[in-house]
């Protein structure tokens, strides 16, 4: 149901209000109405029907509460929408008990107030199909085309005393046998489709009586629908006036039900279909609200991780300054477990806050080999220190692609960095790099042979937080800081990995950047 089809009556006992949100709403395309009390909505509804009610919830005379449940047993499809000044969980538990659809506090946000209107529109009428298909299921739940026409087109053979019967309709643009009685051979089939073709293409006198054969061409909308046809064997006699009123009533009651039955069925489809689509806008619901929530606490977090940050940076500085003197005898390597932790503390804080940061990737054009060299040569020392061999398959021919160079490196630090960790408990710990691509593509691939990750974790490596190392070791935000980099760069990357052998994360980039090629800086 789109907004232009919509009634809506906004119920609240504040003029201000009343008049504000039906400016808003008729300005959205909605057909609204006002009342200024409970009573006054019931007496509206009972002159119109509505789709959706926005009722405040406490009003004098009549509250918020009672006007629903009024309202709501006139027609149980109507979606209420409560709405108040004074709200608490409570209340709002209270009243969506009651059978409001959903509950807002004033002042009301109009972006979230129409999302919940096309929402509560949807599921009214999902309830209307529901109410309708329930009321007929009795009815139709035996009727099957094929068992419905057979004995129906049997029992007309038998009572207009024929040889053959059939009804005819079409799929697609062909005029098809629907069913039929008397026609087990292939040339009674296609005499009665000649007499059925004949009939649709001239529908103003496709109906009537010609040699031993009665035929009635039935419309939908003026367009030829179906053919009715009573064939009796040649010599018998021909049928009448009469007969042919009879056969046509009973042709137009066929096509009634068929038609019933046609509906039935996209009644399902469409049920079916709304139902999925409020399923859907239900988990978009419940996904909004937990990233407004995260937001909230991701906006806490890097203040917390700012705050934080000054006073690490000084006790790092003042014990590396404490380490560079004489005489410390065992204070030393408590001096060097203090900076260490603080390290890390530090690239906890550095990890929260790039995810936090939202920046834009800055094209120019790079080549596959300067990412890579410059990665490793950050990395050289952790590699020789943690004794790490590291090999690099590369095209002998430079290929270069449209990227943000330092956010690629971001890419490959994190991956290597991964790869690295991966592999302890290797007696041979290797790590290579893969560049590949053609005219279109860059594929970056790189694998390590450490342990692998397990099935179950594949899927959940990008989440942000997610982590398999211990705790205190990891963030859980570098393979999700990754993958968002990856996909600004309008590229992919995924995990491919043996359990207990090895690992491979492959990253494919698009060479070329079709927005923001004509401004990028071409330098090598």
């Amino acid at each position: 149901m789109n907004a232009a089809g919509a009634r809506i009556l906004v119920v609240d006992d504040d003029r201000e209000t009343l008049d504000f949100l039906s400016d808003q709403l008729g300005q959205r395309g909605f057909s609204v109405e006002t009342a200024l009390s409970g009573g006054q909505a019931v007496e509206l509804s009972g002159h119109g029907h509505f789709d959706v009610v926005i009722c405040d919830l406490k009003m004098p005379l009549m509250d918020g509460i009672a006007c629903m449940e009024t309202l709501t047993h006139n027609d149980p499809s109507l979606q209420v929408i409560m709405i108040s000044g004074e709200a608490t969980v409570e209340k709002a538990v209270d009243a969506m008990k009651k059978g409001a659809y959903d509950f807002m506090q004033k002042p009301i946000r109009m972006e979230s107030l129409f999302c919940l209107i096309e929402k509560a529109l949807l599921k009214h009428q999902m309830d209307s199909m529901a109410d309708l298909y329930e009321k007929s299921r009795d009815i139709l739940s035996h009727l099957d085309l094929k068992e419905l026409l057979e004995p129906a087109i049997r029992n007309a053979v038998s009572f207009f005393g024929a040889e053959q019967g059939c009804w005819m309709s079409f799929e697609g643009s062909d005029l098809c046998i629907a069913s039929g009685c008397g026609l087990e051979d292939k040339r009674s089939q296609e005499a009665v489709l000649a007499l059925g073709r004949a009939a649709v293409q001239d529908p103003a006198h496709g109906s009537g009586i010609t040699d031993a054969a009665l035929r009635i061409t039935l419309l939908r909308n003026n367009v030829p629908a179906a053919v009715f046809l009573l064939r009796r064997s040649p010599g018998s006699d021909a049928f009448t006036a009469s007969e042919l009123r009879e056969a046509s009533d009973l042709a137009k009651k066929l096509l009634e039900i068929v038609e019933t039955s046609r509906l039935r069925r996209s009644l399902d489809f469409q049920l079916s279909e709304l139902r999925k689509t409020y399923d859907e806008l239900e988990t978009s619901k419940n996904l909004l609200a937990q990233k407004e929530k995260l937001a909230k606490l991701g906006s806490l977090v890097t203040q917390v991780a700012h705050e934080i940050n000054s006073p690490l940076t000084a006790v790092m500085g003042y014990a590396n300054l404490l380490l560079n003197t004489e005489g410390l005898g065992h204070s030393r390597q408590k001096l060097s477990l203090i900076l260490g932790e603080a390290e890390r503390c530090s690239r906890m804080i550095s990890d929260i806050l790039n995810y936090a940061r939202e920046s834009k990737p800055r094209f120019r054009w790079v080549t596959t080999q300067a990412l890579v060299d410059d990665s490793l040569q950050v990395l050289a020392p952790e590699l020789r220190h943690e004794k790490v061999y590291v090999r690099v398959d590369a095209p002998s021919r430079s290929v270069g692609l449209a990227a943000d160079p330092d956010q690629m490196k971001q890419v490959l630090l994190n991956l290597l960095k991964n790869a690295v960790y991966a592999t302890k408990g290797r007696a041979q710990r290797r790590i290579s790099v893969e560049i590949s691509g053609d005219a279109k593509r860059i594929r970056l691939i790189v694998r390590d042979n450490g342990s692998g990750i397990a099935p179950e974790n594949l899927e959940r490596i990008f989440e942000p937080y997610f982590t398999t190392k211990p705790g205190g070791e990891g963030t859980g935000l570098g393979l999700s800081v990754t993958a968002d980099i990856v996909r600004a760069h309008h590229g992919k990357i995924f995990a491919r990995s043996f359990f207990g052998e090895n690992s491979a994360f492959v990253v494919e980039l698009p060479v070329s950047q079709p927005d923001l090629c004509t401004s990028l800086d071409h330098a090598a």
